[in-house]
Protein backbone atom coordinates (compact mmCIF):
# COMPACT_ATOMS: atom_id res chain seq x y z
CA UNK A 1 0.00 0.00 0.00
CA UNK A 2 2.76 2.47 0.93
CA UNK A 3 4.73 1.67 -2.23
CA UNK A 4 1.61 2.11 -4.35
CA UNK A 5 0.84 5.43 -2.68
CA UNK A 6 4.37 6.70 -3.31
CA UNK A 7 3.93 5.78 -6.97
CA UNK A 8 0.58 7.59 -7.03
CA UNK A 9 2.02 10.88 -5.79
CA UNK A 10 5.29 10.63 -7.74
CA UNK A 11 7.24 10.68 -4.46
CA UNK A 12 10.59 11.91 -5.87
CA UNK A 13 8.94 15.24 -6.64
CA UNK A 14 8.31 15.79 -2.95
CA UNK A 15 12.01 16.36 -2.33
CA UNK A 16 12.06 19.29 -4.71
CA UNK A 17 9.46 21.09 -2.61
CA UNK A 18 12.06 21.61 0.07
CA UNK A 19 14.20 23.61 -2.33
CA UNK A 20 11.31 25.50 -3.92
CA UNK A 21 9.78 26.71 -0.68
CA UNK A 22 13.20 27.38 0.82
CA UNK A 23 14.17 29.52 -2.18
CA UNK A 24 11.03 31.67 -2.04
CA UNK A 25 11.24 31.98 1.75
CA UNK A 26 14.94 32.90 1.59
CA UNK A 27 14.36 35.54 -1.09
CA UNK A 28 11.54 37.03 0.97
CA UNK A 29 13.73 37.11 4.08
CA UNK A 30 16.58 38.83 2.22
CA UNK A 31 14.25 41.46 0.79
CA UNK A 32 12.54 42.08 4.14
CA UNK A 33 15.23 41.97 6.81
CA UNK A 34 13.02 44.08 9.06
CA UNK A 35 10.43 41.28 9.25
CA UNK A 36 11.31 38.47 11.71
CA UNK A 37 11.27 35.05 10.06
CA UNK A 38 11.90 31.62 11.54
CA UNK A 39 11.96 27.93 10.71
CA UNK A 40 8.42 27.41 12.01
CA UNK A 41 7.02 29.77 9.39
CA UNK A 42 8.96 28.02 6.66
CA UNK A 43 7.82 24.60 7.88
CA UNK A 44 4.17 25.67 7.82
CA UNK A 45 4.47 26.89 4.23
CA UNK A 46 6.28 23.68 3.30
CA UNK A 47 3.54 21.51 4.83
CA UNK A 48 0.88 23.35 2.84
CA UNK A 49 2.91 23.09 -0.35
CA UNK A 50 3.36 19.34 0.20
CA UNK A 51 -0.39 18.96 0.72
CA UNK A 52 -1.17 20.72 -2.55
CA UNK A 53 1.43 18.69 -4.40
CA UNK A 54 -0.22 15.47 -3.27
CA UNK A 55 -3.66 16.82 -4.13
CA UNK A 56 -2.38 17.66 -7.60
CA UNK A 57 -0.84 14.26 -8.24
CA UNK A 58 -3.75 12.26 -6.83
CA UNK A 59 -6.48 14.25 -8.59
CA UNK A 60 -4.49 14.02 -11.83
CA UNK A 61 -4.71 10.24 -11.76
CA UNK A 62 -8.39 10.35 -10.82
CA UNK A 63 -9.13 12.65 -13.76
CA UNK A 64 -7.13 10.43 -16.13
CA UNK A 65 -8.46 7.10 -14.86
CA UNK A 66 -10.07 6.05 -18.16
CA UNK A 67 -7.03 7.01 -20.22
CA UNK A 68 -4.65 5.33 -17.81
CA UNK A 69 -6.78 2.18 -17.87
CA UNK A 70 -6.05 1.89 -21.60
CA UNK A 71 -2.51 3.25 -21.86
CA UNK A 72 -1.00 2.82 -18.39
CA UNK A 73 -2.85 -0.02 -16.64
CA UNK A 74 0.13 -0.44 -14.30
CA UNK A 75 -0.63 2.85 -12.53
CA UNK A 76 -1.95 2.44 -8.93
CA UNK A 77 -5.58 3.35 -9.70
CA UNK A 78 -6.33 1.37 -12.88
CA UNK A 79 -4.34 -1.61 -11.57
CA UNK A 80 -6.54 -1.67 -8.46
CA UNK A 81 -3.61 -1.22 -6.07
CA UNK A 82 -5.44 1.81 -4.70
CA UNK A 83 -9.20 2.26 -4.98
CA UNK A 84 -10.38 5.41 -6.73
CA UNK A 85 -12.62 6.17 -3.75
CA UNK A 86 -9.61 5.94 -1.43
CA UNK A 87 -7.62 8.26 -3.69
CA UNK A 88 -10.48 10.77 -3.76
CA UNK A 89 -10.74 10.64 0.04
CA UNK A 90 -7.00 11.28 0.38
CA UNK A 91 -7.23 14.22 -2.00
CA UNK A 92 -10.04 15.72 0.09
CA UNK A 93 -8.11 15.15 3.32
CA UNK A 94 -5.00 16.93 2.06
CA UNK A 95 -7.14 19.76 0.69
CA UNK A 96 -8.79 20.20 4.08
CA UNK A 97 -5.44 20.11 5.90
CA UNK A 98 -4.05 22.86 3.65
CA UNK A 99 -7.17 25.03 4.05
CA UNK A 100 -7.54 24.51 7.80
CA UNK A 101 -3.91 25.43 8.46
CA UNK A 102 -4.00 28.42 6.15
CA UNK A 103 -7.31 29.83 7.44
CA UNK A 104 -6.12 29.33 11.00
CA UNK A 105 -3.21 31.62 10.15
CA UNK A 106 -5.23 34.34 8.42
CA UNK A 107 -8.21 34.97 6.17
CA UNK A 108 -5.96 36.24 3.37
CA UNK A 109 -3.70 33.20 3.52
CA UNK A 110 -6.72 30.89 3.50
CA UNK A 111 -8.30 32.69 0.56
CA UNK A 112 -5.02 32.50 -1.35
CA UNK A 113 -4.91 28.76 -0.77
CA UNK A 114 -8.45 28.39 -2.08
CA UNK A 115 -7.25 30.05 -5.29
CA UNK A 116 -4.29 27.66 -5.47
CA UNK A 117 -6.53 24.65 -4.88
CA UNK A 118 -9.01 25.78 -7.55
CA UNK A 119 -6.14 26.22 -10.01
CA UNK A 120 -5.00 22.64 -9.38
CA UNK A 121 -8.46 21.11 -9.74
CA UNK A 122 -9.35 23.22 -12.78
CA UNK A 123 -6.16 22.09 -14.49
CA UNK A 124 -6.66 18.39 -13.82
CA UNK A 125 -10.38 18.24 -14.60
CA UNK A 126 -11.12 21.04 -17.07
CA UNK A 127 -8.24 22.86 -18.78
CA UNK A 128 -5.58 20.18 -19.18
CA UNK A 129 -6.58 19.27 -22.74
CA UNK A 130 -6.69 22.87 -23.92
CA UNK A 131 -4.16 25.62 -24.55
CA UNK A 132 -5.48 27.26 -21.38
CA UNK A 133 -4.03 24.32 -19.49
CA UNK A 134 -0.52 25.50 -20.24
CA UNK A 135 -1.27 28.87 -18.66
CA UNK A 136 -3.07 27.10 -15.83
CA UNK A 137 -0.01 24.98 -15.07
CA UNK A 138 2.13 28.12 -14.99
CA UNK A 139 -0.35 29.73 -12.62
CA UNK A 140 -0.04 26.83 -10.19
CA UNK A 141 3.72 27.22 -10.12
CA UNK A 142 3.53 30.98 -9.75
CA UNK A 143 1.03 30.79 -6.91
CA UNK A 144 3.16 28.23 -5.12
CA UNK A 145 6.10 30.63 -5.21
CA UNK A 146 4.03 33.49 -3.79
CA UNK A 147 2.66 31.47 -0.87
CA UNK A 148 5.19 33.26 1.32
CA UNK A 149 3.71 36.67 0.41
CA UNK A 150 0.21 35.52 1.33
CA UNK A 151 1.52 34.11 4.58
CA UNK A 152 2.95 37.50 5.60
CA UNK A 153 0.01 39.40 4.05
CA UNK A 154 2.48 41.46 2.04
CA UNK A 155 2.84 42.49 -1.59
CA UNK A 156 6.46 42.25 -2.78
CA UNK A 157 6.89 43.37 -6.38
CA UNK A 158 10.23 41.59 -6.79
CA UNK A 159 8.79 38.23 -5.77
CA UNK A 160 5.66 38.76 -7.86
CA UNK A 161 7.79 39.51 -10.91
CA UNK A 162 9.89 36.42 -10.22
CA UNK A 163 6.69 34.35 -9.94
CA UNK A 164 5.55 35.77 -13.29
CA UNK A 165 8.80 34.58 -14.87
CA UNK A 166 8.20 31.11 -13.41
CA UNK A 167 4.62 31.25 -14.71
CA UNK A 168 5.83 32.05 -18.23
CA UNK A 169 8.64 29.48 -18.11
CA UNK A 170 6.32 26.73 -16.91
CA UNK A 171 3.70 27.55 -19.55
CA UNK A 172 6.29 27.46 -22.35
CA UNK A 173 7.86 24.19 -21.16
CA UNK A 174 4.42 22.59 -20.84
CA UNK A 175 3.55 23.70 -24.37
CA UNK A 176 6.83 22.38 -25.80
CA UNK A 177 6.42 19.05 -23.99
CA UNK A 178 2.87 18.73 -25.28
CA UNK A 179 3.96 19.47 -28.85
CA UNK A 180 6.87 17.00 -28.73
CA UNK A 181 4.58 14.25 -27.46
CA UNK A 182 2.13 14.91 -30.28
CA UNK A 183 4.96 14.68 -32.81
CA UNK A 184 6.16 11.36 -31.40
CA UNK A 185 2.72 9.78 -31.33
CA UNK A 186 -0.03 11.43 -33.42
CA UNK A 187 -2.55 8.90 -32.12
CA UNK A 188 -2.03 10.00 -28.53
CA UNK A 189 -3.74 13.02 -27.04
CA UNK A 190 -1.54 16.09 -26.82
CA UNK A 191 -2.32 16.18 -23.15
CA UNK A 192 -1.13 12.70 -22.30
CA UNK A 193 -1.47 12.04 -18.58
CA UNK A 194 2.06 10.69 -18.44
CA UNK A 195 3.47 13.84 -20.02
CA UNK A 196 1.57 16.06 -17.63
CA UNK A 197 2.61 14.10 -14.60
CA UNK A 198 6.26 13.99 -15.64
CA UNK A 199 6.24 17.65 -16.67
CA UNK A 200 4.67 18.68 -13.38
CA UNK A 201 7.23 16.73 -11.36
CA UNK A 202 10.08 18.01 -13.55
CA UNK A 203 8.95 21.61 -13.13
CA UNK A 204 8.66 21.13 -9.39
CA UNK A 205 12.27 20.01 -9.38
CA UNK A 206 13.46 23.21 -11.05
Amino acid sequence: MIKSYLKLIRAPGLFSLLGNTLASFAIFSLLNTQIPTNITQYFLILVISVCWYQVGMISNDIADFDEDSKERPFRPLPSGEIATRTAASLSIVFTLIALIISFHHSLLFGSFNILLGLSIFSYNFFTKNTIIGEVNMGLIRGLNWTLVLAYFSLFQLEIVLFACVIWLYTSVVTHISRFETAQLDPNTKNSSATLLAVSYTHLRAH
